[in-house]
This record gives structure tokens, C-alpha cells and sequence, in this order.
């Protein structure tokens, strides 16, 4: 399945177009539609030939689109609660944010997720937007042929790369009873997300995000002072900006003209206000959370003057880099190491949640909204469909293996029914075919006759519990009257009313035969007694 991931900006459209299959997520192509810079047209109509360009140049046939509504139509909060049970927390939200918010709830669309378990509860990042606003952008892209299917914020798509990147953890040493160990320590730490007319800032911990912030302000602001300063055309400052703009920082004592200075003068104090209200973001972060930030990140492309990164070192006292990201995500893009690559940190934000590279469910304002938190039944199929397809593979091999083993036990049980069978006819010839067939059929039947036949003939070597007047009696007084010493093998015996009429058996020698005669005849229980020779 194909899907596009849209970031409509005010300066450009980037998009990202990846291809999901049960191997895995295979990134297909990047664009970034520049929007026209024509005074005649409305801000609606410029986005709509941008999307009109962008579909002329890339063939897109995507299953699911998504789009990353812009930041600064949404205001975000996070809230701490005492449970941590989906439904509680969907009951207890609106109540809150009721309070925090300047609009009615019937007037708004929020929606939530669940960032971190506490010990006794959860916190809860919300974002908030009117519905008028969104019902309007969404008219606007139907416009353009677009109909999402996903909509989900920049400042989303950043908490799921900083999740991602775990960024702020290091390695420090410490005394620990008179010995030096490493140990991990974290740090929080920032995202500054410079795009043309807004900058998200986001701090996490350790992949959780802790702050939120859109400022309303952006690179644009810069190249608007450079054009009101100069009176130039919007396309002509933006490239000043970027090609002949630098800014010098204090203790520089190189020789520079007076239209340098100047220039340099302009684009501080544009950036300053951006640079105060990122200030001011992180030292409300620092008064609330008492901890220092370690490190900043910058991504987006609204910052990309020469010196920008080292003035705003210089201003907020931070340890500031680009963001890279295409190393940890294990995909070379076409563009990585250059600037064109941060421009695409919210749609690999994005990609990433997708892939299941996170454990952030993420925002989604197309579903019910406000009913409960994001990642319902098909956004949690989509998330875990590699572990769903391993099980479902799995439990095929489970069941042929059950099918292989019943068939095993089935010839094992059918040899070893024979085997007993022919044990059993052995053991029982007196018994015919349907009282065998019982006895097989019946193991405590079996053990029963085994048992009987064991007393009997136990009974009648000991001479003992034999009824008086029975066969086994009449043959037990037989054995009485025979020299044990001589071996005899009876051959027949014919008893009539526990009477015995006569007996016939084989002595193995003539010797043995007198001496079984003289016996008998002593005995006087016998008469006719008779030798054959043979």
C-alpha cells in the first residue's frame, strides 16, 4: 500500500511518498513544491496551484493520505491526571480544557494521546483547534482533489521523531564507593522547527515529550524587514537573505562596510524576535520543570541565513546543531547533509509513527472527534502489523505442526490397539471376538479379568480358596495323590457332577509311570489303572 504524507506550508509543499508491504516501509520519493509568489491571487488560490504543480510533476496513486495541518491553527496543553484508564481520561478532558480555553467546546475539534504513565496516572498532550478553521482547510484541499485520510499536526510529527532519536542522553562518569563507573544520564532537550511563518518548539526527555510551543513567527518575518528596509520584491529579499545575508556577532572585529553592518543590524533585530519568544518558551520550561536543557536541535529551512545558528549560540547561551536524522533512521536520502534535508522533519516524523518506529500513537483529527485518544482499531492494526503477521505465520506452523503430531498419534495409537489385541488373545484365547473387542476397548475391564484369572490360579497352586466339590477341587485332590517328584503332563480329564470318570496323561519314562501306578493304587481313590506303551 502506498501513502503520500502532505506538509502544506505557507512558502513551499513537502511531500513524502512511501510504500508499506509485510517486508517493511520503503520510502519512494520527496518533493518540494515552491507556492507562487503572485500578489493577484488569495492564499487559497496559491496553495491550489501549488498542489496543481506538484500533481503535474509526480505521479502519485497513494491508498492513504495524510496531511500535517499547519501548527499555527492549533494550540496545544499538556495535563497531568490522576488515572490512567482511556475512557476516564476521554470523560475528564473536555472538563479541562473548558477551562484553559478561550472557546466553547461545541466551537473546537481536540484531540489527545497518552505520553507518559505516571505512577498514579498519565500525562496527556492535547491539541485544539476551532472547527470553523478546520472545516475550512479541509474544504480547500477537496478543492484540490486532496481528501485526507490522516491528519495530524507538525508538532506530532516532531514528538515522534524526538521519540525516535531519544535524543538528549549521554554518558557521564561518577564516584560511586571510591570508584569511577559510566553511567547513562538524561537530559531535556529542544527542537526549534524554523519554517516561513511559524516555529514549533518542542522539548522531550528521553523520546517523551515534556513542552509545547508555536510561535508565529518565522524566516518569513526576516524577509519581510528586508524588504520593507530596502523596498524589494518578496523573492528578491528572500534570496538576499539567504545568498548575501550574515550576521555579525559581537566580539568580531573584522573590517566590515557600513552596508554590511547595516545589513547585519536588520537581520538581528528580525531574528530577535524570535529568538526572545524561543527564550521565553524555554525559561518557562526551566521555572516549571526546575532542570536545564542541554541541547537544541534546529530544523526547518526559515533559519537558513549565514551565522543565524551561531547568533542564536550566542543569544540563548545553548549548544545548537542542525538535526540529522538520516543515519538513525537508516535511510540515505537524496539530499542528506544539506539544508533541503530539514525541511522534511515533520513528513519523516510522520513516516516513522507509521512504521511503528515509536511508541507515540499520534493525532488523528479525521476521526470521531473527541471522543477518545488517538491510534483506534485500524491505526493500531497499521502499527503492529509486522508482530500481527509473525503471529498469524506462526500460528500456521503452530497448527500444521498439531495436524502433523495428531497424524503421528493417530498411527502410534492404531500399532499399538494391534499390538494389545494380539497381547489380549493371547492372554484371553477362551474369550471370543466381541469379548476381546470389550476388553480392548475397556483398560479397567482388562485389569479386572487380569486380576480374576491371577486370584484363580494363585488359589490353585496354593491349594487354598478353591469351592469344595468344583473341577479345580476334583483336580486338586488329582494332584494330592501324585508323587511331586514325578513329572506328569495331563492330557485329559473327564469330570461328571465334580466327580472325576477318568484321566489320561504322559510320564516321561516307565520308571516314572511304576512309581505313579504304585501310588495311585495306594491311594485307593482309583481303580482300572492302565499302561500304554508310547
Amino acid at each position: 500500500m502506498k501513502v503520500l504524507v502532505l506538509d502544506i506550508g505557507s512558502y513551499s509543499i513537502k511531500a513524502l511518498y512511501f510504500e508499506k508491504s509485510y517486508s517493511g516501509h520503503k520510502l519512494l520519493s520527496f518533493s518540494n513544491t515552491i507556492i507562487p509568489d503572485d500578489s493577484k491571487l488569495s492564499a487559497s488560490e496559491r496553495i491550489l496551484e501549488a498542489i496543481r504543480v506538484m500533481k503535474s510533476e509526480q505521479k502519485y496513486e497513494p491508498a492513504e493520505t495524510v496531511l500535517i495541518y499547519p501548527s499555527e491553527k492549533t494550540t496545544t496543553r499538556f495535563f497531568t491526571l490522576p488515572f490512567k484508564d482511556n475512557k476516564r481520561i476521554s470523560m475528564a478532558l473536555p472538563l479541562e480544557i473548558e477551562e484553559q480555553m478561550p472557546f466553547e467546546l461545541e466551537d473546537i475539534l481536540y484531540e489527545w494521546q497518552v505520553v507518559e504513565y505516571l505512577d498514579k496516572g498519565s500525562r496527556v498532550f492535547v491539541t485544539v483547534t476551532r472547527k470553523e478553521d478546520f472545516n475550512s482547510y479541509m474544504e480547500l484541499l477537496k478543492n484540490a482533489g486532496i481528501e485526507p485520510d490522516v491528519v495530524t499536526t507538525g508538532t506530532d510529527a516532531l514528538f515522534s521523531l524526538g521519540s525516535f532519536l531519544k535524543l538528549g542522553k549521554e554518558i557521564i562518569e561518577v564516584e560511586q564507593d571510591g570508584k569511577s563507573q559510566k553511567q547513562i544520564e538524561s537530559h531535556p532537550v529542544v527542537i526549534i522547527d524554523m519554517g516561513s511563518t511559524k516555529t514549533n518548539v518542542v522539548l522531550s526527555r528521553n523520546g517523551i515529550p515534556e513542552y509545547a510551543r508555536v510561535i508565529n513567527y518565522g524566516g518569513e518575518h526576516i524577509t519581510k524587514k528586508i524588504m520593507e528596509y530596502y523596498d524589494l520584491p518578496y523573492q528578491q529579499a528572500e534570496t538576499s537573505k539567504i545568498d548575501v545575508g550574515y550576521i555579525i556577532l559581537d566580539g568580531d572585529t573584522s573590517n566590515y562596510t557600513k552596508e554590511q553592518i547595516s545589513f547585519s543590524t536588520i537581520l538581528k533585530e528580525a531574528s530577535d524576535l524570535v529568538i526572545r519568544d524561543i527564550n521565553q518558551t524555554l525559561a518557562s520550561y526551566r521555572s516549571e520543570k526546575k532542570d536545564h536543557i542541554s541541547r537544541c536541535f534546529l530544523a526547518g529551512a526559515g533559519w537558513q541565513t549565514r551565522n543565524f545558528k551561531e547568533y542564536m549560540i550566542q543569544e540563548l547561551k545553548l549548544n545548537i546543531q542542525p538535526l540529522e536524522f538520516h543515519q538513525s533512521i537508516g535511510i540515505k536520502l537524496p539530499f542528506s547533509g544539506t539544508p533541503d534535508e530539514l525541511k522534511f522533519c515533520n513528513t519523516i516524523g510522520y513516516f516513522l509513527r507509521y512504521a511503528g518506529k515509536t511508541p507515540l500513537k499520534g493525532l488523528n483529527f479525521k476521526k470521531e472527534k473527541g471522543s477518545s485518544s488517538s491510534g483506534d482499531a485500524s491505526e493500531f492494526v497499521r502499527l503492529f502489523r509486522p508482530t500481527i503477521r509473525n503471529f498469524i505465520i506462526a500460528f500456521v506452523f503452530f497448527m500444521f505442526y498439531l495436524f502433523a503430531h495428531s497424524m503421528l498419534l493417530n498411527r502410534v495409537q492404531e500399532r499399538y490397539n494391534v499390538d494389545v489385541e494380539q497381547k489380549l488373545k493371547e492372554a484371553f484365547p477362551d474369550k471370543d471376538k466381541r469379548a476381546q473387542k470389550n476388553l480392548l476397548d475397556n483398560y479397567p475391564k482388562i485389569v479386572r479379568e487380569a486380576r480374576t484369572r491371577l486370584k484363580s490360579q494363585k488359589a490353585l497352586l496354593e491349594g487354598s480358596s478353591v469351592k469344595e466339590g468344583s473341577s479345580l477341587s476334583v483336580l486338586s485332590s488329582l494332584s494330592a495323590n501324585i508323587d511331586q517328584s514325578n513329572k506328569v503332563d495331563f492330557v485329559d480329564l473327564d469330570i461328571q457332577k465334580s466327580e472325576l470318570k477318568s484321566a489320561k496323561f504322559y510320564t516321561p519314562n516307565k520308571e516314572t509311570a511304576d512309581n505313579l501306578i504304585k501310588g495311585l493304587e495306594l491311594s485307593k481313590v482309583f481303580k482300572d489303572i492302565k499302561v500304554k506303551e508310547g
